[in-house]
């Protein structure tokens, strides 16, 4: 497994995860919503991670269901363009540095805006990076019970049960 070395310095206990960019977290701010801040944590550093928000990522998911219905010939065109790999590989890339950040003894909290959509999907992968308990069937059971359906994922509105799917 590789696990991206981030450097931890011995003052740092925790690093503070915020998987939006540093400008939707500023506008959350402005909005009297969730921002950390370096200034109000002592001992903490926070790492943006860039992940976009799901409305970016329900978009690439539409476009890469589109292009495998498509014109075999444009296919590749197609996929590069709806950035589905440059979202698959953001979530990835941050799940790591968590678990790389916990496998060196500081703390993590992770977080964005509403906590049910890139939390989860981080906290849970890292998770399984980490035990290779959650990479059984039961423990993927335990995990997603734990980081998934108690946070309340709204699975539902997620999965367009009940709504018009605009993939199919």
């Amino acid at each position: 497994m590789y696990i991206y070395q981030e450097n931890i310095s011995q003052n740092t206990n925790c690093v503070i995860y915020d998987a939006r960019n540093k400008m939707a977290a500023f506008g959350n701010k402005v909005a009297g919503k969730g921002y950390e801040s370096e200034e109000f944590y002592p001992n903490c550093k926070v790492e943006f991670l860039n992940i976009p928000n799901i409305h970016a990522v329900r978009e690439s998911y539409i476009k890469t269901f589109r292009a495998a219905q498509g014109d075999d010939s444009r296919f590749y065109i197609a996929l590069a363009e709806s950035e589905w790999y440059d979202y698959v590989f953001l979530i990835l890339e941050g799940a790591s540095n968590i678990a790389n950040t916990l496998a060196h003894g500081a703390n993590a909290l992770v977080h964005c805006s509403d906590g049910w959509d890139r939390t989860s999907q981080l906290c849970s992968l890292a998770e399984i990076l980490l035990d290779p308990y959650y990479r059984t069937i039961n423990g993927f059971q335990v995990l997603i019970e734990k980081d998934w359906m108690r946070f309340g994922h709204q699975f539902a509105l997620r999965m367009g049960q009940g709504v018009n799917n605009p993939t199919g």
